[in-house]
């Protein structure tokens, strides 16, 4: 499907059936991002936080939109490539966090 536009509908649906729906957010905003729209992946992110502000996944997905956006692309590629969060990815994610709420 490369109809990203109708790709938002069907997660918007899917958010209002089931608010709490993490994983609906989570395609949602990587949707926004291959759209270049990383404004509003962001927004989509930290709104599933209000639902449900334990999900690793969320604050996953908004520190590597984050190291993308600022031009790091060599570390996020090389950490989804080996499948794997080294003691230093883990170090780099909290203080990427970390710039992230300090705003």
């Amino acid at each position: 499907m490369n109809d990203l536009p109708s790709a938002i509908r069907e997660y918007d649906r899917a958010i209002t059936i089931k608010p709490d729906f993490i994983t609906a957010y989570l395609h949602k905003a990587g949707t926004y991002n291959s759209m270049g729209k990383f404004d509003l992946a962001e927004k989509t992110l930290r709104r599933a936080l209000e639902m449900d502000e334990s999900s690793i996944e969320v604050y996953l997905e908004l520190v590597f939109g984050k190291v993308f956006n600022e031009g790091d692309v060599k570390k996020v590629q090389d950490a989804l490539e080996n499948q794997e969060l080294n003691q230093k990815l883990l170090v780099d994610i909290h203080f990427t966090l970390g710039k992230i709420y300090s705003v």
